[in-house]
């Protein structure tokens, strides 16, 4: 589906996960990173999902422990995941709330 794109993509996608890593260990950027790695981690599921459902042929790349699994396998792996990211999302939101009533009672 990328081909002629697939140098470019895989770089822009390396980069990409460069600055979400540094976003992620930053405490001030660490909302913003975690919501980037769970958006581009669906962003690729979305790309699973199109790819089990047009393709014919499906080439593996993977490596490690996701290798042993097959297409479908890994979509429900990343499904775990993506809402792994949601839940820390929404408790991030959660103890950001929190954190500015905390202010707001502190300051009055």
């Amino acid at each position: 589906m990328i081909g002629n794109y697939a140098m470019f993509l895989a770089a822009l996608i390396l980069a990409a996960e460069l600055v979400i890593v540094l976003l992620l260990i930053l405490p001030q950027t660490k909302k913003t990173g975690l919501t980037a790695a769970t958006g581009l981690l669906t962003v690729f599921t979305v790309y699973l999902v199109f790819m089990v459902f047009t393709e014919p042929h499906l080439p593996c790349s993977c490596g490690g422990v996701i290798q042993q699994l097959n297409w479908k396998q890994h979509i429900v792996f990343n499904a775990f995941f993506i809402v792994l990211g949601m839940t820390g999302i929404c408790y991030q939101r959660k103890e950001d709330r929190e954190n500015q009533l905390t202010k707001i009672i502190q300051h009055n």
